[in-house]
């Protein structure tokens, strides 16, 4: 409630009196002498109650007037004459004194009701405000920034407090930060891979999808351009900006809700980026739209400074069907290895058979180029030990050795190839890593914060089933001559049927091409299943793993609570398992591994496993993925995982 001034009180309470003296003569039948005493009691409790209310503020004014005169002649002249709003508490925040400014600006002319110096702080203690720094309050209407003085007089320690007025100030900085710039690159996914679409109809798609991103740019009240057959550049303030983002980018479900001629394979790729400048923000604008494609796409990546966010991406990656950019790699990573003195292939920490495969024919390649080259690899550790053997058994292993082995052989000149993976902390020596100045990275992975960005050569294809794929068709570009024998193909083979789950998930046009032409080498497919053989230990693991699966809301999880030796491929095993029961349509395994508790994450496609892990500090793929969390209580890993499934289902909705 504001407070009042004495004149406005002295006339409120003159109109009360009128008012009472008028009801009682009325009330009395107008007999006099009780109209006369009734109206001389209202008038002596009126001047008694004005009285008292003019007693504390004189009160107030004298106690102010008798600590200011404690003050040097100097300082008071200069306080009351001072160009800023000022007011003077004792140590407990009592006030003291004010000057006129004050009492015009900041008390817009109204007496105070409560002595203390807390009232214009949010409530907040006279030993709560730091001296000498600025803080920031509100108080009527208006914004401050006050800062706060020691004042010693000959008789009490005081404290001066400066009100500055920064109303407009803030009022401007609030206007600039919601006019600063946001650009956007957005990009039509899918249309031109659609088979069963004439030109003319594929014109007509891109259209209707460029008039769907037309709508919702002048919504948004944003600038947009196209700038090439699918792609667009788009605008908007930081205020429009932020509507967007509370609407989760509603864009990316309208173009991929929306049919043509009963046919919805469109999706958008949007790369966000904010700044100072307009050219930092295209600048980030271009490292999300990179981040975008390398997840997959249909979703929005969102850099700000040194950080990304990320909305959508539920759909599946879109499989290209050109293999020109194919050979322009191969052609590339030929020339790196023909310019080496030795090639080292190395892939991530628990190599599985992706990873080993991809190492073994890129490894076997460099040799048939004439080149020295080994895998980095660390056989106790290694899931893919059935191919390791297999490459033991047939004259091959003595190209495995350990990272340590390969530090020692690291030149200038070296080429690491990184496979199965694009992030340091998942490989399997992130200091010979580091050793090396020429490295090429391939994978199929989607793309993460922190990813490999120094790379000579960055294959990225998240659309691929696995590496060995992306390898296969690799090798088929490198030349004329025959890099790989009978026991590479059926290790690449083994590579592309763990990721696909024997041709069941992730598989394209591409995919099968790699395994015509991997047969074409003389594949046993015989050899390469016995790979995937179980002992009969690992098989009733599995399955106890399985049993004691908890089925929530089309949500398997399950927890290893018992010792399982071989638990890392067992737990996969189990993962894929749980994809059989009806009605599942995604399933976590959660297993201790020292000081840490694993999850494998599996899914059939209809569920991104990947952004529910990477809720958790972990990644992958769509379809497979995993994340491990730092404590030892499976409860608490348990319920992490379900919060960030509850979080995953609350972003589609």
């Amino acid at each position: 409630m504001k407070k009042i001034s004495n004149q406005l009180y002295a006339i409120i309470l003159f109109v009360v009196v009128v008012i009472e003296c008028l009801a009682i003569a009325i009330m009395s039948g107008f007999n006099k002498p009780f109209v006369v005493i009734s109206v001389l009691i209202l008038l002596a409790l009126g001047f008694l109650g004005y009285y008292l209310y003019r007693t504390r503020y004189l009160v107030n004014v004298k106690n102010m007037d008798k600590v200011a005169k404690t003050l040097d002649a100097s300082d008071k002249y200069a306080m009351t004459k001072f160009p800023l709003p000022i007011i003077i508490s004792d140590e407990d925040g009592n006030i003291v004194w004010f000057n006129a400014l004050f009492a015009e600006d900041v008390m817009l002319g109204f007496e105070l009701t409560d002595n203390n110096i807390s009232q214009f702080f949010g409530a907040k203690r006279a030993n709560e405000i730091p001296e000498e720094e600025r803080v920031d309050t509100d108080y009527g209407g208006k914004n401050y920034s006050v800062i706060k003085n020691a004042v010693y007089s000959s008789k009490n320690d005081l404290y001066i407090y400066y009100f500055i007025d920064k109303t407009q100030v803030k009022q401007i900085s609030k206007e600039y930060e919601l006019s600063r710039p946001v650009v956007m690159l957005i990009n039509v996914d899918g249309i031109d891979e659609t088979s069963n679409l004439r030109d003319s109809e594929k014109a007509g798609y891109h259209g209707a999808v460029e008039n769907l991103l037309e709508t919702w740019a002048a919504e948004n009240n944003g600038l947009m351009r196209k700038t090439d057959t699918t792609r667009f550049i788009c605008i908007v303030e930081e205020r429009q900006y932020k509507e967007i983002v509370a609407k989760r980018f509603e864009i990316l479900d309208r173009v991929r809700e929306f049919k043509y001629n009963e046919t919805s394979t469109a999706t958008l790729s949007i790369g966000i980026g904010k700044g100072k400048t307009l050219v930092e923000c295209d600048d980030a604008a271009r490292q999300a739209f990179d981040m975008a494609l390398g997840r997959g796409g249909d979703q929005a990546a969102v850099k700000n400074e040194d950080t990304f966010e990320f909305y959508g991406g539920i759909s599946r990656g879109v499989e290209k069907r050109t293999k020109m950019r194919t050979r322009v790699v191969a052609s590339k990573i030929k020339k790196l290895i023909e310019g080496s003195d030795r090639v080292i292939t190395m892939g991530h920490k628990f190599s599985d058979l992706d990873s080993v495969g991809a190492c073994v024919a890129m490894c076997s390649a460099s040799r048939a180029l004439g080149k020295e080259a080994f895998i980095a690899i660390r056989r106790e550790t290694s899931l893919a030990t059935p191919l390791v053997t297999m490459l033991d058994d047939n004259g091959l292993g003595d190209m495995i050795i350990t990272p340590e082995q390969a530090m020692e052989m690291v030149t200038d000149k070296t080429l690491l190839i990184v496979v199965d993976t694009h992030i340091r902390n998942l490989l399997e020596s992130d200091e010979l890593y580091e050793k090396c100045s020429r490295i090429v990275v391939i994978d199929h992975h989607r793309k993460v914060v922190g990813h490999i960005d120094d790379a000579e050569e960055f294959y990225h294809e998240p659309s691929s089933s696995s590496t060995c794929e992306m390898v296969a068709e690799i090798l088929q570009y490198m030349g004329p001559k025959q890099l790989v024998g009978k026991i590479q193909a059926e290790a690449l083979l083994s590579g592309i049927m763990l990721d696909t789950r024997n041709f069941a998930l992730r598989t394209g046009v591409r995919t099968f091409e790699a395994a015509a032409y991997l047969r074409s080498n003389g594949v046993d497919t015989i050899t390469v299943r016995r790979l995937f053989a179980s002992t009969m230990e690992n098989y009733r693991d599995k399955n106890k793993i399985v049993s004691s699966a908890q089925v929530v809301d089309d949500y398997a999880v399950s927890t290893v609570e018992f010792e399982i030796p071989n638990i890392r491929v067992v737990s996969s095993q189990a993962a894929d398992e749980m994809l059989n029961i009806e009605g599942v349509k995604a399933s976590f395994v959660l297993y201790a591994a020292g000081p840490t508790i694993n999850i494998s994450a599996r899914s059939l496609g209809d569920v991104n496993v990947q952004l529910i892990m990477e809720k958790m500090g972990g990644g992958g793929h769509q379809t497979m993925a995993a994340a491990q969390i730092k404590t030892d209580s499976m409860a608490q890993a348990k319920q992490m995982l379900f919060a960030a499934i509850g979080g995953y289902v609350s972003d589609l909705s």
